[in-house]
């Protein structure tokens, strides 16, 4: 990235941060003269400027926060984060998504390869979404809340559509490779 974009993105996430009334950002203006430590930054900046500061980082540094903590490649977390800031601002802009093609499809992980029937499908998304959600034992929540969301409107709304297996939610919910606790002390 070049100076510029650097210097702009600087620009947008401070303008997010002066935006924000949070008490916490409060307690930090006052007490730290406005130094805010990156993991106070980050509650105040938007999905978008989350995905780009990512996108940002040297390679190397992506690497570090890819592998180790995701199992995966580092220009996938990229193009992964970069296709759910799309499918947000649909949602946040009550956009339609049923029966429409996502314009930013994210890539296919290696092991979800079989459970997806159309790699251009917001199911595809979901799978990505599965793999960054944090913390894995509250994406059950979402997938419940999905499949009441998904039976309140049975009879409108079908999920073939979306081109999302018979076994969705069992998919949805099966734990990542790298989300799979291992037993290091045996």
């Amino acid at each position: 990235m070049d100076a510029t974009d650097h210097g702009s993105q600087l620009a947008i996430i401070d303008a997010e941060i002066a935006r924000s009334r949070e008490p916490f950002a409060d307690h930090y203006r006052k007490y730290y003269e406005g130094t805010f430590p990156i993991w106070v930054a980050i509650e105040m900046m938007s999905f978008g400027s989350v995905s780009k500061m990512y996108s940002n980082l040297v390679r190397t540094h992506r690497q570090r926060i890819a592998k180790p903590h995701y199992g995966l490649n580092e220009k996938v977390i990229s193009q992964w984060l970069r296709s759910l800031v799309t499918v947000r601002n649909a949602c946040a802009h009550f956009a339609r998504l049923y029966r429409r093609t996502p314009t930013f499809q994210p890539k296919i992980c290696d092991d979800d390869r079989a459970d997806i029937l159309a790699p251009q499908s917001w199911f595809t998304v979901l799978m990505a979404a599965r793999h960054l959600y944090e913390p894995w034992a509250d994406w059950g929540h979402f997938v419940t809340a999905l499949e009441t969301l998904c039976d309140e409107y049975r009879g409108v709304v079908d999920v073939r559509d979306m081109r999302f297996p018979s076994n969705w939610a069992y998919v949805l919910r099966r734990p990542c490779r790298q989300k799979i606790p291992t037993n290091h002390g045996s």
